[in-house]
This record gives C-alpha cells, sequence and structure tokens, in this order.
C-alpha cells in the first residue's frame, strides 16, 4: 500500500510540475507562463507601473498588456509576416549574429584582470593624454594642400569642416579630444606625441583611413581612479581576442582560406580611378574570385558591394593593397565563422532568442501596418493641442555670462583689474579658469535661470546686474567668481511654430495610441475564442518578487 501511495504522490506531483511552468494564459498556440510572466511583470514594474504597489488588479492589468502583445503576435504570424522578405532578410542578419556570439563566448571563456595588470598598463601607456585635432583626406596631394592652406593663415577648424572625411570630428572643427597614447591609431602615435602645443606635424601621416593633417591642442597629466575600469575592460578586451584571434587562424587554416595575388593588384590598379574610395568594375570583372576557401569564395563585385555598405572613413585606401587585402580577408573569415556556426548547430542553440526577436519583428511591422501608417496629423490637430498645453512651452528667463573661476580671491582680483585694464576675458578664462564646463569657450556659460543650481549666487546676481557690467569676486562653492552678463533673454512662451516637431510628436503618439487600442479591441474579438486565462496559476505570479532599494518598498506585491 506505502509503494502504490507513493507512485500516486510521484505522479500527483508531475502533473504539477515546478510552478514557474504553469500556465497563465493562453493566445490560440502561444502559452505565457509564471515565468515568463514574472520576467515581464518585472520589467514593466521597473517602468510602465514603477511604484506602484502590486495588487491583483495590478497584475490582471500586466497580464492583460502581455495578452495583448501576444495578440499582435499571434495575427502578424497568421498573415505570413515572418516570411516577407524585409523580416526574414534581418532575422537571418539577426541568427547570424547571434552565433557568432555564442561561438565567442564559447572559444574566449572565462577571462581574468588582476589589478597589478591594471597599474602596470595605466604606467605604460595611461598617465599622460593629448587631445588633438585632424582633417582626413583621401589623397596625399589632398592633405598637402590643406598643409598649404594652414601655413598661409587658414583655420583649421574652418578647413576641418570642409575637407575632413571623417565626419564626427568634421563638425568639431576636427577635435578628437584627448586621448591616451595606447589608445592613439598606432600608425600616428609616434609622430605626433612629442609635439607640443598648438603645433602641426609638418607632413601628411599616413593610416589605414588615409592621410591626415594633425595639431596637438592639448595635453595633461591623468589620475588612474576615473580610468581603472576602463583600462581593465580594455585587457580584457584583448586577452579574448587573443584567444578568438588563435581560434580564427585555426579555421583559415582548416578551411585552407587564399587570396588570388593578381586579383588583389588588378582592384589595386582599378583603385587608381576610385570614387569615394569605391573601384569601378565591369560585371564580368566583379565575378573574379578574390579570396577562396574550402565551400566558398569572395568575389570582386562582393568585395565592392561590402565597401558600399560602409562609411566612406571606414573603407581602406583603394591604392593600398595591405588594406584592401586586410579588409577583404576580414569579409572572408565572416563568411567562415557563419559557415562554422552553423555546421555546428549553433542555430538550434539560439532558437529560443531568434523566436523572440522574430515576434518582437512581425509586432513591430504589423503595429506599421495597422496603426502607424493609418494616423494622419493635420494642422488643426497641432494647433489645438498648443492652445491646450501652452503653458508647458513657457522658457523662463535666462541670461549667459562669461566668467573666470579661480581658487584664491586675491587671484580673482588680479584678474579682474587686468580685464578692466583691457585683458581679453575669453583668454583669460582658457588659460586660469578651473570650471570644466565653460573654460574651452572662454568663459563663456549656458543659457542659465535664476535659481540655477550649478552657479547658485552669481545666477541670482546676474539677474540683476547690467549686461556687460563686470562683477566680483564673488565666494561660490569651489573658490572666487569673474563674471559680466553677455545676454539676457525674457522669459517667454515658444510659438508654435518652433515647437512644430514636439507638438507633432506628442500629437501623433496620442492618436497612435487610440487606434492601437482600437486595433486591439477588434483582435480580441477576433481571437476570443481562442484566449484563456489561469486565474489559479496568475495567482502563483510575483511570489518571489521584490522591488530593487531604488524602486522603494511600495511595489511589493500585496493580497496574492
Amino acid at each position: 500500500m506505502r509503494t502504490w501511495t507513493a507512485v500516486l504522490l510521484a505522479l500527483s506531483a508531475l502533473s504539477c510540475g515546478r510552478p514557474e511552468d504553469r500556465v497563465v494564459a493562453e493566445v490560440g498556440d502561444r502559452k505565457i507562463t509564471v515565468g515568463e510572466y514574472d520576467r515581464m511583470a518585472a520589467k514593466l514594474l521597473r517602468e510602465r507601473f514603477r511604484g506602484v504597489q502590486v495588487t491583483p488588479e495590478v497584475k490582471r492589468k500586466m497580464l492583460d498588456l502581455m495578452i495583448s502583445r501576444e495578440l499582435l503576435v499571434v495575427e502578424a504570424l497568421d498573415r505570413g509576416l515572418a516570411e516577407e522578405g524585409d523580416i526574414a532578410e534581418k532575422l537571418e542578419w539577426l541568427r547570424e549574429r547571434l552565433m557568432r556570439k555564442q561561438l565567442y563566448n564559447e572559444v574566449v571563456g572565462e577571462v581574468e584582470v588582476d589589478d597589478e595588470e591594471v597599474k602596470r598598463r595605466f604606467r605604460e601607456g595611461f598617465e599622460e593624454e593629448i587631445r588633438t585635432s585632424h582633417i582626413l583626406c583621401n589623397t596625399e596631394e589632398e592633405a598637402w594642400e590643406v598643409l598649404r592652406e594652414l601655413e598661409a593663415g587658414a583655420s583649421f577648424e574652418d578647413l576641418a569642416r570642409r575637407h575632413s572625411q571623417h565626419p564626427p570630428s568634421a563638425r568639431r572643427g576636427g577635435d578628437m579630444g584627448f586621448l591616451p597614447r595606447e589608445l592613439f591609431l598606432p600608425e600616428l602615435r609616434d609622430s605626433v606625441w612629442d609635439l607640443d602645443v598648438g603645433e602641426i606635424f609638418p607632413r601628411p601621416l599616413r593610416s589605414r583611413y588615409g592621410f591626415h593633417v594633425v595639431k596637438v591642442t592639448g595635453r595633461r597629466k591623468v589620475d588612474l581612479g576615473p580610468r581603472r575600469a576602463r583600462i581593465a575592460d580594455l585587457i580584457l578586451r584583448e586577452k579574448q581576442g587573443k584567444r578568438f584571434s588563435t581560434y580564427v587562424l585555426q579555421l583559415k587554416t582548416l578551411y585552407r582560406l587564399a587570396c588570388d595575388p593578381e586579383a588583389l593588384q588588378f582592384l589595386v590598379e582599378r583603385g587608381k580611378d576610385a570614387s569615394e574610395r569605391i573601384p569601378a568594375l565591369l560585371d564580368r570583372e566583379g565575378r573574379r574570385p578574390l579570396f577562396q576557401w574550402k565551400g566558398g569564395k569572395l568575389t570582386l563585385s562582393e568585395y565592392v558591394r561590402a565597401l558600399s555598405e560602409r562609411e566612406l572613413w571606414e573603407r581602406p585606401v583603394p591604392t593600398d593593397s595591405s588594406a584592401v587585402r586586410a579588409f577583404g580577408e576580414k569579409l572572408a573569415v565572416e563568411r567562415i565563422l557563419y559557415a562554422d556556426v552553423r555546421g555546428k548547430g549553433y542555430d538550434r542553440k539560439v532558437a529560443s532568442q531568434m523566436e523572440r526577436r522574430r515576434d518582437q519583428l512581425v509586432a513591430e511591422k504589423l503595429y506599421r501596418l495597422e496603426v502607424a501608417k493609418k494616423v494622419s496629423v493635420t494642422e488643426e490637430d497641432l494647433e489645438a493641442f498648443y492652445r491646450e498645453h501652452k503653458e508647458h512651452f513657457w522658457v523662463p528667463s535666462t541670461v549667459v555670462l562669461q566668467e573666470v573661476l579661480v581658487r584664491t580671491e586675491v587671484e580673482a582680483g588680479r584678474l579682474l583689474e587686468q580685464i578692466r585694464k583691457g585683458a581679453n576675458m575669453a583668454d583669460l578664462a582658457r588659460r586660469y579658469s578651473i570650471r570644466e564646463g565653460t573654460r574651452e569657450r572662454g568663459g563663456r556659460t549656458r543659457p542659465i535661470t535664476r535659481d540655477d543650481p550649478q552657479f547658485g549666487k552669481i545666477a541670482q546676481m546676474a539677474f540683476e546686474a547690467e549686461v556687460g557690467e563686470l562683477q566680483g569676486p564673488v565666494e561660490v562653492p569651489g573658490g572666487f567668481s569673474v563674471f559680466r552678463v553677455l545676454r539676457r533673454t525674457p522669459g517667454h512662451f515658444r510659438p508654435l511654430s518652433e515647437v512644430r516637431w514636439i507638438v507633432r510628436m506628442f500629437v501623433r503618439a496620442r492618436k497612435e495610441e487610440e487606434a492601437l487600442n482600437r486595433f486591439l479591441d477588434s483582435l480580441r474579438t477576433v481571437y476570443s475564442s481562442r484566449v484563456r486565462v489561469h486565474e489559479d496559476a496568475l495567482r502563483l505570479t510575483l511570489r518571489n518578487w521584490r522591488p530593487s532599494p531604488a524602486e522603494g518598498d511600495t511595489s511589493r506585491a500585496q493580497g496574492t
């Protein structure tokens, strides 16, 4: 009898299963388990329901949101959106990335970095930083022309904005910010590092990206503290990279990767007439293999297509055979890695992640088709919203100051006298001010309000001072300030013409939410017989959930 009882108990336990596997809701063939509910609810409680007490009613509201998402996915899959070209292409790209990431993590394994390594690396290449500006040119001749213009008195910043092929720094007048020696481009490092502040290297410097005109604009010593984590991460990534590079080298040997030197030379020759670093090829020329390996090849046309998908400054100099070969080999290795992970069954390892990403993509596409594309915003909508919410577009009075902040009252008084005698206040600010946010701008502040916490007392004084009138020295946290008001702007309502894009964004968001709710109501009607909620399982949710300290105790589950 005892044996039979034990069997019955075991069968009962198996039928109940783990609590996290209990099904809370079904939408068609899709199920939301207790574990899945808890994961999604934890995110909702950190965002949309932040600080809300978790009652049975709140738990049901969160479940309704989850069911709404599942309804979108079920409808999208029923329409066959996952098979449409744009979704299928994106999913294939995601699958490749996920599989390679899985492979990378397995090959690299656990890597440790100790504090002594960090300290040694800091001493070797991070104690000093230099600030540089550069102008990246496609050809050496273009770089020489820039140098000639500089010698004739042209502004480095203006030339960078006009000529540099590196858009991120070109927008800043060529400024690359401060960098330690180790993070500097290896091709430029030794030539640039010992230049004086303000000095321009006298000839073009060649790198894998092109030809650089480089100017040193600053130099400073730094402390380890704020850079410890960054250096540790750099060492970690280097160790991981070495392990993976060893694996890639083995793959290249295993797959017998080889470059056709004649095809490479042909590509470099065509590079002499390249437009925006992309050689022009005839169709028959593009079919020629640049790299071949066991089971695959990279043709010249595929190489050129990959170039067109990169930013200009990321493309190799087309006449530099080493850079062209390195870029092509990288493309070939990516293909080999993809073949390798597919051959080892990594697609099964990422199946659950792919299903989640597929659901997200098809739900987003259905939203675009049934909600976003069907919503329109008229001029009348914008005007009505602006009238109803005009108070949100009030801009308080502001002032823009020019300030020099120094440590002592004596130094502040000395600078005040120099300014009164005609010294350039902007030059003094760049040289002496200790306020980081304004020093590089010659002491010029952003627009500040009367109660601005950063400027405190001087913000209040500025609203009483005359424009252009020197003030100080004034004691403030951190030192003594000498300042003057450059501009005062009275409080005003921003006109609709100025905030139209903001108003449009809010109106569209409200209209899309209304349209989404109508669409979801229609789906609930269509799928009413295919949606089931299991209240007993819902009561099992969030039993172990606790808010983080930052979220407070108001969100603890109650009445569950």
